[in-house]
């Protein structure tokens, strides 16, 4: 699968956040992440650092695992910035909560 290279925007810092977020609250490093969503740890080391940012099967992914509202805006308008679909079964269910 391609990966996105990261545009040097706010947008960019926002989505490095959200994916960094989603795995410092499940406390877990880079490598024990990559174990779990079967991905290379440099790659969520680029993602992180906002080098590379994820394609769509990848933001679903991150997106099923969202639970704050920064995280879930970030990823969202990255996935609506690509002009992929997003269904309201896409959002996790505590995103109308408006947690942070």
């Amino acid at each position: 699968m391609a990966h996105h290279t990261a545009t040097p925007t706010g947008k960019g810092d926002a989505i490095s956040r959200a994916i960094r977020t989603i795995r410092k609250r499940v406390a877990v490093t880079q490598t024990e992440f990559a174990r779990r969503t079967g991905w290379a740890q440099s790659l969520i080391s680029q993602y992180e650092t906002g080098r590379t940012k994820p394609g769509p099967q990848r933001i679903y992914l991150l997106l099923s695992m969202a639970k704050t509202s920064n995280e879930i805006t970030a990823l969202t308008d990255l996935v609506r910035g690509m002009g992929l679909p997003l269904c309201s079964t896409s959002i996790p269910q505590n995103a109308a909560e408006g947690t942070r």
